[in-house]
């Protein structure tokens, strides 16, 4: 009868602990709270609000590139100028801290694990880490350019094979209706 009580008594004792997940704490999903503060020391919220900018100064340059030195008329230059107005408050509305924070947290809670989200705090707050984020957005900002100066060049080889595809399939349907009728 005594190990009877001695066993429901360890059962009872150890219960939370085969009550909560048998994954090792470092293992379970971030709290909100420290995705919070990782997203803080990553300066997230400043790269985010960068984003309308890039996606302006891209706009500008595609633009450009597409005018190939073309002059607009005063009325074109006021309707460019118009959207890009109107494209730049949508951006703003649409990426802003307080809509975009929720999504990153979700995102990050998601993908890392308390102990991962505790090592980015960490490497964030090292020398190395602080490095990184004060130079990311040039680092995109050059690549955005890159990129786009790349599907520059491609785009005419695109627009050719577009248009090779294009009368390949013109001729197969005109071959296709002429054994139909011959």
């Amino acid at each position: 009868m005594k190990i009877i009580k001695i066993v429901m008594a360890l059962l009872i004792t150890l219960s939370p602990a085969f009550a909560q997940n048998s994954t090792p704490q470092s293992d379970l999903r971030p709290t909100d709270e420290s995705v919070r503060r990782l997203l803080q020391i990553m300066d997230a919220k400043k790269l985010v609000e960068a984003i309308p900018q890039q996606v302006e100064n891209m706009m500008t340059a595609t633009l450009q590139q597409r005018l190939q030195g073309q002059s607009l008329s005063p009325q074109q230059q006021q309707a460019v100028d118009a959207m890009r107005t109107r494209v730049a408050a949508l951006m703003r509305e649409e990426l802003d801290w307080s809509v975009m924070e929720p999504i990153y947290t979700k995102i990050y809670a998601d993908t890392f694990s308390q102990s991962e989200i505790d090592g980015l705090v960490g490497f964030y707050r090292s020398p190395t880490g602080h490095a990184i984020i004060q130079k990311l957005p040039l680092v995109m900002q050059n690549a955005m350019t890159l990129v786009q100066q790349r599907m520059a060049s491609l785009m005419p080889r695109i627009q050719q094979m577009a248009q090779e595809t294009a009368a390949q399939i013109k001729a197969q349907s005109a071959a296709e209706a002429k054994s139909k009728t011959g």
